[in-house]
Parts: structure tokens; sequence; C-alpha cells
């Protein structure tokens, strides 16, 4: 039997988007994830908070607060899956629900320190999961072991004709891959990501160095290897995933603008601009230092937050203002 979970709102279900008169079961039932937790004897115990829409936040303007890292409740969880990464965090489930577009497992997972897994894509489905971006789209779990996530894998992955991207392969047993050595597999270590791209902080390098020590004492070998800057694969992701997102939302977006908060409509690139409601200082407390900008990158997001703007009115049929 599987341990209790709880579910990020948007993933397998979307309050706002229910109709008030189903029952739970036929809501959790939308969802393949979910049901397939529900036949692995799992008990759900609730759903979790998220960024509206799954995109950019946290969130200051909705009617209920954004999730506070457990760890320090003036510190961001990361997002969109925040109620997740808290809520393992603080040992209130032992494992959650997420969904993963742009790192939306992975941040609040690294940010809350639990462990979050993306699956290969076409792995788990995402039936039932509110569509962000088609392209991008990823359902995964959140757990507090490396043991759990496995366990919890093993009942959510698995081919689902409702799901246009899922796969039918083979599904090992993921568990009994743990505890075994790592020689003879060879691992590419991306440095230049951390040390260049986006330079992190000592913590963090230090962080990653003892990781890199560990898979190499389990018989890894490591080589350094390089790629494109960081930037030039968040310039694709960000056209192709917003322009998705806007089109699922396209309709609402024509009817009802004026219900979308500005931080939603603006993206993540507009995190750092959007908290009109704090100083300066506490809205950069609340966010991790890879995300303190200088002043020359706030006004590239500036920028960055008109050039939304055109798009959405390209999108609606007339221009709206983003700016704070």
């Amino acid at each position: 039997m599987l341990p209790a979970p709880a579910l990020k709102t948007p993933s397998p279900v979307r309050s706002h988007m229910m109709n008030k008169s189903q029952n739970q079961k036929e809501l959790f039932n939308v969802a393949t994830a979910t049901a397939k937790l529900y036949d692995a004897g799992a008990v759900l115990l609730g759903k979790l908070a998220t960024h509206e829409m799954a995109h950019a936040g946290p969130s200051f303007d909705l009617p209920w607060p954004p999730a506070r890292n457990p760890w320090n409740l003036a510190r961001f969880t990361g997002g969109s899956s925040s109620g997740s990464g808290a809520a393992v965090a603080a040992g209130m489930v032992p494992v959650a629900l997420g969904s993963d577009t742009g790192g939306s497992i992975r941040g609040p997972a690294s940010l809350c320190g639990v462990v979050g897994l993306m699956p290969t894509f076409g792995l788990v489905s995402r039936a039932g999961v509110i569509t962000n971006s088609y392209t991008f789209d990823h359902c995964g779990p959140l757990a507090r072991t490396v043991d759990d996530c496995a366990l919890v894998l093993e009942a959510l992955a698995g081919y689902d004709p409702k799901d246009a991207g899922s796969l039918q392969r083979p599904i090992p047993p993921y568990r009994q891959a743990l505890g075994r050595d790592l020689r003879g597999l060879r691992i590419g270590v991306l440095r230049h990501h951390w040390e260049e791209d986006i330079p992190a902080s000592e913590d963090v390098r230090r962080a990653m160095d003892a990781a890199l020590d560990v898979l190499r004492r389990l018989g890894a070998l490591l080589e350094e290897c390089r790629v494109r800057p960081l930037g030039s694969y968040f310039d694709v992701k960000i056209i192709i995933a917003e322009s998705e997102i806007f089109s699922v939302h396209q309709k609402n977006l024509i009817a009802r603008l004026k219900d979308f908060k500005p931080h939603a409509l603006g993206g993540p690139i507009t995190v750092d601009i959007t908290f009109k409601n704090y100083t300066p200082a506490e809205s950069m407390a609340m966010l991790p230092g890879v995300e303190r900008r200088t002043a020359h990158a706030i006004r590239y997001r500036a920028k960055t937050v008109l050039e939304a703007s055109r798009f959405l009115g390209f999108v609606t049929g007339y221009r709206a203002d983003l700016t704070p």
C-alpha cells in the first residue's frame, strides 16, 4: 500500500474549474495519475497550493496566501508545485504529486530540501491534468526519500491511451535498482551552467561538488561537458511554452481578462517586479539567490513584460497593460 499523499491542485484537479455538484471520487478520477494512486492503495489527504495557472508566482493577490518554506517562513518554496514541496518538507504528507513544465517539481524539491522527480516524457500519464504546455508538461512525485519516489513512480508509470504523449514501454521495478553501485556509468557534468551561465552561491557550489563526489565514490565516471548557454534553451522554452499556455486560456483571456492576475500573465521572468504590495527588500527576501538580479536584468524583464503585453494583445484582439 502506498503512503498517504496530497495533490497539487492543477495536476489531478483544479477546484475553480470544477462543477460543485461533482463528488470527490468523480473529481479525483478525472486524472489518471490520481486514479493510479487510488488503485495502489493510497489514501489521498487533500489538495495543495500552487501558483495561478501553475505559471509564474508566488502569488500575493489571490484569495489564499502563497505557500511558505517550512524551513524559513520568510523564504520562497519554489514553484509552481509550491504546496507540494512545503507539505512534504513540513512532514504533513509523505508524498505529494506535482506537475513540471519548466522546473515546477524540481524547483520546490530543491528549495524545500526534499526529493522531486520529473519523469521521462511519456512515462506518466498527464490525462486529467490541466494543460500548461502540451510540449513540456510532466506529472510526477515529491517525497522525503528516493525510495518513496521510486515506490510512487512504480504506481504512476504506464501507458495511457487518453494521453497523446504516453508511450508503451516496459515498466521496471524501480525500487530494485536502488542500492546498486554505479560502476561503468558515464555522467556528463555541465559545470558551466552553475559556474558561468547563472553563477550559483558558494553554498550551492559546495553542494553540487559534494553530490558529484558521491556519484564518483559509487563508481560513476564523471566527464565535464559543454553545451549551449542556459539562456539559449530558456529562450526556446519560453517561446513554445508561453504560446501554448496562452492558447489554452485564449477564450477566457478574451472573455475575462481582468480575472487574470498580472503575475500570471507576465510569466516567471517578471516575478521580481510584480510584488507591488511588498518593498523591494521584502520581495527579494522571498526569492532564492538565483532570482536576485542586477538592475540590468530587471530592465530586461521590464522590457519582456511589454513584449508579453503585445503577445497577449495578439491572442485576445486588444492590448493589455501588464506593467505593475
